[in-house]
This record gives C-alpha cells, sequence and structure tokens, in this order.
C-alpha cells in the first residue's frame, strides 16, 4: 500500500505544490518588479534629459529674444522715417532750386556781359 493515497500523503503533496507555486509566483513578481524598476528609471533619465534640453532651448531663445529687444531699440519708428523721409522729399527740392538759380544767375551774369561788351564796342 505504499503507492495509495491518503489524506495525509494528499494534504503534504497539494502544500508542497503550492508552495512551488508560490516560489514560481515570487520570482514572477520579482523579475517583473526588477522589469519595471528599469523602465521607470529609464523613463526619469528620458524626462530628465528632455528637461535638460528643454531648458538650454528655452535660455538660448531667451537669449535670442534679448538680442532682437536689443536690435529693436536701434530701429527707427514710422514717424521718425516719414519725417526723414519728407526731409529728404524736401531738401531734394530746395536742391533743384539752388540749382536752377545758380543757372539763372551765370544766364544773368552771361547776358550782362554781352550787353557790356556790345556797348563798348
Amino acid at each position: 500500500m505504499e503507492g495509495e493515497w491518503t489524506i495525509t500523503t494528499a494534504k503534504a503533496h497539494v502544500l508542497a505544490l503550492l508552495t512551488e507555486l508560490e516560489k514560481r509566483f515570487l520570482a514572477i513578481l520579482e523579475e517583473r518588479d526588477k522589469r519595471y524598476e528599469q523602465q521607470f528609471k529609464a523613463a526619469r533619465e528620458a524626462v530628465a534629459t528632455a528637461l535638460t534640453a528643454m531648458e538650454a532651448r528655452l535660455s538660448g531663445m531667451n537669449e535670442f529674444r534679448g538680442s532682437l529687444t536689443d536690435a529693436q531699440k536701434t530701429f527707427i519708428t514710422r514717424a521718425e522715417h516719414n519725417k526723414l523721409a519728407d526731409d529728404q522729399k524736401n531738401f531734394v527740392g530746395r536742391s533743384e532750386v539752388i540749382a536752377l538759380l545758380s543757372v539763372s544767375a551765370v544766364l544773368m551774369l552771361g547776358i550782362v556781359s554781352a550787353v557790356i561788351a556790345l556797348l563798348r564796342k
């Protein structure tokens, strides 16, 4: 009767199976915990790297904005531009008048010189 099952042997067998299943289950959980921890660690490192890159990018953007602000201070306004354009138009107009007066003066001198030369003869 050595090969027959009794309550005691059945209980011992079931307990041994349950103990083995518990060991396997704990090993699976332990392996899963390790994988999850590695994944979380990799994710934290990726986020930290992304944050560092974003901070560097934002710093560069702020520097660029600052240089634009500095450059913008040297630009003239529309009102200043319009005044300069009007002044230039007025200057060109005055220059033309001065040129015409100069030509007229030279012509008058030429005429006066010609009249004096005719009168002397």
